[in-house]
Order: structure tokens, then sequence, then C-alpha cells
């Protein structure tokens, strides 16, 4: 397990849920097909109705994952927020780094609760496609209500609605997310990006490059604290939602044998 993962997300891949999933599927995989690794990898038999739902769920279950661990890594490319030679080079500057890490993040967090939906979709064999899966179509499902996975899904819901505000839509379909502090840190790289200061003005440039270090760390360690609060706060009700989907789980496992 990768040293960069926060407790409240080794708890949740710890989960006896997470386990049983991740085991089972596993063990069909190495079972029945020669190289799981490759994506329209053949079985050597037709799949039995348990094992494909075993599958469809454990897969689901690591897209849910692989979205955390992005979601935790954004805090640590927050930490890089000087760009690199490379970067230079193509005139990358911090805030160019800053920017495209925090609106990221906001981005994410709302596609994180699409990938429950898609589990709970899995998990309870609603049979609706990807592309037409909404909060709406999966919490107002009958089969939801009544395994009461609507109860925790409504929850982190709320949680992730209370937390993005109007970030999202502001960053998607309108002038990208916005603070006094990134203000004034893009405008001091607009010297370095575009606004040339004479060469002979040392002083100037130098306090240039003394301001957009400093407004980048101070910019970034806002957002780090901001987001590992968060990213708790949500791997917490995932746990949550897990103790009620393990339940569900091993019942639909049982009807379909």
């Amino acid at each position: 397990m990768r040293s960069n993962i926060p407790k409240t997300l080794v708890d949740l891949i710890d989960h006896s849920f997470s386990q049983m999933i991740l085991k089972e599927s596993m063990e069909i995989k190495n079972e029945l097909f020669d190289d799981h690794m490759k994506i329209d990898a053949e079985p050597k038999r037709s799949l039995t109705i348990v094992e494909n739902y075993k599958l469809d769920v454990g897969f689901h279950l690591s897209q849910l994952f692989s979205w955390c661990q992005q979601i935790v890594n954004i805090v640590h490319f927050l930490a890089a927020k000087t760009p690199n030679a490379i970067l230079k080079k193509h005139s990358i500057t911090s805030y160019d780094l800053v920017i495209y890490h925090i609106e990221n993040y906001y981005i994410r967090v709302q596609s994180l609760y699409d990938r429950l939906l898609n589990l709970t979709n899995s998990l309870l064999l609603l049979g609706n496609l990807p592309d037409n899966i909404t909060h709406k179509l999966i919490v107002e499902n009958r089969f939801t209500k009544q395994s009461k996975l609507d109860i925790p899904l409504k929850k982190i819901n709320r949680l992730i609605r209370n937390y993005l505000g109007a970030k999202r839509n502001m960053i998607v379909h309108r002038q990208g997310y916005q603070d006094d502090n990134l203000r004034e840190l893009e405008y001091y790289c607009l010297f370095i990006d575009g606004i040339q200061i004479p060469y002979d003005d040392q002083a100037a440039m130098k306090y240039v490059k003394s301001k957009v270090k400093e407004l980048s760390k101070k910019v970034a360690s806002t957002s780090t604290t901001e987001f590992i609060d968060f990213n708790d706060k949500v791997f917490l009700e995932t746990s949550s939602l897990f103790s009620t989907c393990e339940n569900v789980y091993k019942k639909r496992v049982v009807s379909l044998l």
C-alpha cells in the first residue's frame, strides 16, 4: 500500500466490505483469465451469474478507490508549486500549477460521488447505463430505499454539495475558481509570463519572484489543509455507506446462487 495514503482511506480499503469484494473478484480473475491485466481479456469459460456480479462490483469498487487516490494525490501535487525546467520552458508559472490542481480537486470531488452511484447501481443490479446514472435515479429507486442505501448516499451527497457550493459550476461553466490570494498570485506571475521587466531592473525581478514564492506557498498551504480535512470527512462517510453495502452484497450473492 502506498505510504501517502491517509488513515481514513486506509481504513476504507481495509473495510470488511472492500476486502471481501477485492478478494472474491481477484480469485475469479486468477481462475478464469490467463492475463486479467488486459482490458478485453476473454475468460476460459462463460461466467456464471454470480461470478459476473462479483466482477462487476469489484470493478466499480476499484474505480472508486482509484478516484480516492487521485484526490489524495492532489494534496501532494500542490507541494510541487514551483514549475520545473521543462514547465518553465513552456511558460508554465506557479499560478498555472496551483490553479490547475485546485480546480482539478473540486471537479474530482463531485465525480467521486458519481462513482459511488455507479457502485450502488452495480451492487443492487439496477441495470442503469453508466451514462444515465444520476443522484435522483439511484436514491429514489425502491430497491435503494429498501436496502437503506439511500440514507448514507444522501448524507454523502449533502456533504459534497455543501462543501463545493457554487465552486464546481463556477469552474465548469463560468470564469474558473477565484479568490483574492490566487488573483494576486496571477498578477505577479504575469510579470514572469508576459509583462517584461527591464533586464537591468534586478531589484524588481527579485521582488516579483519573492512575491510569487510567498503567495504560491500561502495558496498551496491553505488548499492543502482544506483538502486533507475534506478527504477525511468524505472517506469516513463512505465507510459508513460500506457497512450497509456489505449486507446488501451478501444477500444479492445468495439470491443469485
